[in-house]
């Protein structure tokens, strides 16, 4: 098996939604077919949503935002900073994924992904945690929520 091979195979594995925190994979339901535009081949297949689906993820939402706004600017500020972690952790995975879907190459996925972590990491900061700013203050630095 070739190292495309491989890599669109444990690719195809990762296609899912998530609605709520349940992953939806492709069986039973309509697909998309997904190419890397480097070779044409089909790499996976998409679940494709369905207006239930839709309705699922819209509710889910609403709920997450009502959790979200109740959140500390600190707390949001450690959910920031822990998504920015997690990028720079997983910068080879998610920059492999890029070429794949993208056709871009690896460096440039590599790139694209070691900058929206600063970009968190800045917004943690801005949100008031370092210095245990009030809400109202990180709410005027950051914006409304």
């Amino acid at each position: 098996m070739t190292t495309a091979t491989t890599a669109s195979s444990a690719y195809a594995n990762e296609l899912r939604m998530i609605i709520g925190g349940e992953p939806i994979g492709p069986d039973a339901r309509r697909t998309l077919a997904v190419h890397d535009p480097a070779t044409g081949e089909e790499i996976g297949r998409l679940p494709i949503a369905t207006t239930e689906d839709l309705e699922r993820a819209l509710d889910s939402a609403r709920r997450g935002f009502e959790r979200w706004r109740a959140t500390s600017a600190y707390d949001r500020a450690n959910v920031l900073r822990t998504a920015a972690r997690l990028i720079r952790e997983r910068v080879e995975p998610i920059a492999r994924i890029l070429t794949l879907e993208q056709g871009k190459p690896l460096a440039e996925g590599r790139l694209e992904f070691s900058r929206p972590p600063t970009s968190s990491s800045g917004a943690a900061k801005k949100a008031g945690a370092p210095t245990g700013a009030s809400s109202r203050d990180a709410r005027r630095r950051c914006g409304n929520w």
